[in-house]
């Protein structure tokens, strides 16, 4: 399994220099750093694009499909594997961004549309903020449509700034979850159908149409919901949520679909494939990245040395701290997140697709940090 670095299709790295802080900050000016980063690699276009997402049932059987829409062609899939209590899962998306879409192992899936501006939308206070995607939370947790909602109750999402999610359960259970009238909205699906996006009213049509619920009507469907002009459709998914199956698709490419088994790659270990490329790099060495490297062990004394707060001038603060022998990365009025280590001195933020590099003086200790965070 190799590492890859280099940013492709275009990506470029960030590099915020930080200074380790030794005594108290004002805080009443900085920003929620987590905040201001999950935003910016949600909002990669100035103008957001939105997707097919719907859900069908028949007797035992529950379908999911999706559409990406988007003028970025940097797509990627990720297979994360169970561990640290965490549920073994898939998600897809863009390069340098958060995950679009996913499944667990439990046969939990979301997606995103980006058809809801919300200008009203504002943090709860009595509700944590997570340093990344919430969704991708969900997916490590919850098992359930239910069980996701109950996170939604504790953890505020910038997302809701412009998109809704879809949740669904292997189950039949779904439910799309937006901001609406300064508070989060829920909507519970029907017992066959439920659908959002720009294929809305078209998915509608063509599943009053179908007789049978099968891989193949669910992507004629998809099919016909495809996206053209500015923002076309970049991939298409069919989930099999009792199965554990993605079937991707590249209607604009014509190619042929691809089946993807979840349980099957979650035995490889974390690796992640481009899919622009999806075949070819099937055949080859598994990759891994910031969001799939394995962690390497490091004496929790070297841990303690980074311990500290950091300023991003002018006014984003983070602070570093250990727990158990583990660094967790914290910004002002944000929850702690695990750093996973790639070194001695290199720690990868998995939830923000990002990294730390420490740097230390004569004396061991933190004196600088550099934050590397994929992205423009």
């Amino acid at each position: 399994m190799t590492f890859r670095e280099p940013i492709p299709y275009g990506f470029r790295l960030m590099q915020w220099s930080v200074m380790n802080l030794m005594k108290p900050l004002d805080t009443t000016r900085a920003v929620a750093l987590s905040v201001l980063i999950s935003m910016s690699l949600l909002c990669q276009n100035q103008y957001l694009s939105a997707c097919t997402i719907f859900r069908v049932t028949r007797g035992t059987t529950t379908l999911v499909g999706n559409n990406e829409d988007d003028n970025n062609p940097a797509t990627r899939v990720w297979f994360l594997a169970a561990e640290d209590g965490k549920y073994g899962r898939v998600f897809l998306g863009f390069t340098g961004g958060p995950p679009q879409g996913g499944m667990n192992d439990q046969g939990l899936f979301f997606d995103w549309v980006a058809d809801n501006p919300s200008d009203d939308w504002k943090r709860d206070p009595n509700k944590l903020n997570y340093a990344g995607s919430v969704s991708e939370k969900i997916l490590e947790e919850a098992a359930t449509v239910e069980e996701a909602l109950e996170l939604y109750e504790k953890w505020n999402d910038t997302a809701f700034l412009k998109s809704r999610t879809m949740l669904v359960d292997k189950s039949g259970a779904s439910a799309i979850v937006g901001w609406k009238d300064g508070k989060v909205m829920v909507v519970r699906g029907r017992e066959r159908f439920q659908a959002m996006g720009f294929g809305y009213a078209t998915a509608a049509e063509r599943f009053a149409e179908i007789t049978d619920i099968s891989i193949e009507s669910v992507s004629s469907i998809l099919e016909a919901c495809v996206q053209r002009g500015d923002y076309p459709t970049q991939y298409s998914n069919v989930y099999d949520l009792q199965r554990g199956e993605v079937w991707v698709y590249f209607f604009h490419q014509q190619k042929p679909p691809l089946k993807l088994n979840l349980q099957a790659e979650l035995s490889k270990g974390h690796h992640y494939f481009d899919l622009p490329v999806l075949a070819e790099q099937m055949k080859q060495p598994l990759m891994t990245d910031f969001k799939t490297q394995k962690e390497v062990r490091v004496d929790p004394a070297v841990c303690l040395r980074y311990v500290g707060q950091y300023r991003i001038e002018p006014d984003y603060l983070f602070n570093i701290s250990v727990e158990d022998g583990k660094l967790y990365f914290e910004a002002h009025d944000a929850s702690h997140t695990r750093l996973f280590a790639a070194s001695a001195t290199q720690f990868f933020i998995r939830s923000l697709d990002s990294f730390l590099r420490f740097s230390v003086d004569e004396n061991g200790r933190a004196n600088k940090a550099v934050l590397h965070v994929r992205g423009q």
